[in-house]
């Protein structure tokens, strides 16, 4: 993992050095995502974000099953019962 030195100007921004920014495909408008950490922050793209969540609802939930399908039952039962 490579580590840059960047720094907070007097409007609270940070600039993403350019080599980041290419490696990551963003551009001008990019979503990232910020999150708190203990003592920092972590900033990471949008689509980066949805692949961790996925990673770690995958290991909770037992292969060959289904979410969807499962949300599917619930939503006719409570359909059913109206």
């Amino acid at each position: 993992m490579t580590s840059h030195t960047v720094r907070l100007d007097s409007a609270g921004r940070v600039l993403i050095p350019v080599a980041v920014r290419r490696a990551l495909g963003l551009g001008a408008g990019s979503d990232l995502l910020l999150r708190l950490r203990e003592g920092g922050f972590e900033l990471m793209t949008v689509s980066a974000a949805v692949r961790e969540a996925q990673r770690l609802v995958r290991k909770r939930v037992p292969t060959g099953r289904k979410l969807v399908d499962d949300l599917l039952r619930e939503r006719r039962r409570e359909a059913k019962r109206g």
